[in-house]
């Protein structure tokens, strides 16, 4: 946990209620004794190949990523109908 916390530069309590987070939604496992350390680990077979195409996709457009983790959430159908605007040229 001390080694995310140097990179993240938040609480400890916040790091330590964020990775707990993650050990209950399946993707990292806490080590049962010593130190408190964490590893990903996910419970889906599924979710280790679409990390890794996140951890690409982060290295060819972090920019983008980051608008994406932190815009509002648009709804599907939202989505479609802005597919059908049309836009002048300037």
């Amino acid at each position: 946990m001390a080694a995310v916390y140097q990179v993240i530069k938040s609480s400890e309590s916040s790091v330590r209620d964020r990775l707990d987070e993650l050990v209950s939604q399946g993707l990292l496992q806490r080590a049962a004794t010593g130190p408190l350390t964490y590893r990903f680990a996910p419970t889906e077979k599924a979710t280790s190949p679409l990390v890794a195409e996140l951890a690409t996709a982060y290295k060819e457009r972090r920019v983008r990523i980051v608008q994406l983790i932190y815009s509002p959430p648009t709804s599907a159908a939202e989505e479609f109908a802005n597919a059908f605007k049309l836009r002048r040229d300037k």
